[in-house]
């Protein structure tokens, strides 16, 4: 929804554009149909050339004796000097902004015509960068241009979700009654992810949903010796709730997604409350706005309110260099955690870890979600999980935890994600990153 009206938005102001460089073109041929310009050098001549063109000024005793488009010309000199002579009464404000439409308009004469032609990318370089490259051919002309809207030649708007990707060879996927995670990844995305590989380099910038990330980490997300970074994690959380929200058969509804920085907030806020706790002044204790904006569901995008789940899924990092799941259930008070390589984490690391989880949400839940002081606030407890499908290497729990959270949420049973597939769902989900559209 939120595409279709950028879109809107967007044709909008290209129309609205093309419109005005439309009037311009239509002033300037009808300047030149009277003789007011002339061009003194072609823009082809050499490398430094002028582009200027001059008003046409002949002798003052010759101006009388020719006759035809000089006179209409001094109809138009008398013309703008009995309007310059007017202008002089009005407002500085006024004033000063039909000062600027001159300037501009002097300032489109001279860099835009070179001979016959016009290039409208020199007059809208900074404001359209998708018209450069396109010159318009002005022909000479016996006969009026028919002007308005209506006339000007149509273009389909150059727009895309993404700019590397063609929207209209995807395939069309509707009436889903069953989510397959191991459908193959649409071949066009393939294509626009290979085509875009072989020009990319590593310090390329790629525009994600969220944020933009260099090309190198979306490469990298095809290497199966590489670890995913937390703005890939995060980009990937984002499209499984935007599928949840388009899919609502497909998808659990009483559930909130939440992204990596999560449980960062979360320590924080464990930190503070140990600090408030052996104050002796007794003060209520105020949780950070960053925090509440999770519970109440603006925090991450399309994200949901605490109130209306049972269940929170969210990614972890311990230790600074490994990702795993959590599934908390906030009617059963108890945190599963889903580990693609249970030996990593050593216990003592793991319960510092879960700590600050386990101590702030019930604090949390009693003072933002029930608002009711009987909540109990005891520490939920953790369980992780010991059948779960376990990662072949050192690098690839990243895109386990993303397919835990994923599998969760399809009440699919996570035991179906196994090593085999990581390959094809690494290179799926670099294809659908780049695409900035995922499939269920």
């Amino acid at each position: 929804m939120e595409m279709e009206k950028l879109e809107e938005r967007l044709l909008g102001v290209i129309s609205k554009r093309l419109d005005r460089m439309e009037y311009k073109i239509d002033s300037l041929v009808e300047m030149a149909a009277v003789g007011r310009f002339h061009s003194t050098t072609s823009a082809y001549d050499s490398p430094i050339h002028n582009t200027t063109n001059v008003p046409v000024s002949p002798p003052e005793v010759k101006r009388k004796e020719e006759a035809g488009p000089n006179d209409a010309m001094d109809k138009l000199e008398k013309e703008r000097i009995i309007e310059d002579e007017d202008g002089e009464e009005l407002a500085g404000g006024e004033k000063a902004a039909e000062d600027e439409n001159v300037s501009n308009e002097t300032e489109f004469v001279e860099k835009g015509m070179s001979g016959d032609f016009c290039t409208p990318e020199k007059l809208e370089e900074d404001e359209n960068k998708s018209t450069k490259g396109d010159i318009v051919q002005i022909e000479s002309t016996g006969f009026d241009i028919p002007k308005g809207r209506g006339h000007r030649t149509k273009r389909k708007a150059r727009l895309l979700c993404s700019p590397f990707t063609n929207r209209t060879k995807r395939r069309k996927l509707s009436d889903l009654d069953v989510y397959d995670p191991y459908r193959e990844v649409d071949p066009s995305k393939v294509d626009d992810l290979n085509k875009w590989m072989e020009a990319a380099s590593t310090s390329d910038l790629v525009h994600l949903h969220h944020c933009d990330v260099e090309a190198k980490y979306l490469i990298d997300l095809l290497n199966k010796d590489v670890w995913l970074t937390g703005e890939i994690v995060n980009e990937a959380l984002y499209h499984i709730r935007d599928k949840a929200l388009k899919f609502p058969n497909l998808f659990q509804q009483d559930c909130c997604i939440l992204n990596c920085y999560f449980c960062q907030f979360v320590q924080s806020a464990h930190g503070e409350w140990q600090i408030h706790a052996q104050s002796p002044r007794k003060e209520e204790f105020k949780f950070s706005k960053s925090l509440l904006k999770y519970v109440d569901g603006s925090i991450p995008e399309l994200g949901k309110c605490w109130k209306d789940c049972r269940y929170l899924y969210a990614p972890c990092c311990a230790i600074g260099s490994h990702w795993f799941a959590v599934k908390i259930d906030l009617e059963d008070r108890t945190i599963f955690i889903f580990d693609s390589l249970k030996s990593h984490v050593r216990k003592a690391e793991l319960e510092a870890f879960m700590k600050p989880l386990q101590v702030v949400i019930p604090i949390l839940m009693k003072l933002h979600v029930k608002c009711d002081d009987s909540y109990n606030t005891e520490k939920f407890k953790f369980v992780k999980m010991k059948e779960v499908p376990q990662q072949h290497n050192g690098s690839d729990c990243g895109i386990f935890t993303i397919k835990y959270i994923e599998f969760l949420q399809a009440n699919m049973d996570v035991c179906a994600i196994q090593p085999e597939y990581i390959p094809m769902w690494r290179k799926k989900l670099a294809a659908e990153l780049l695409a900035w559209h995922f499939e269920p």
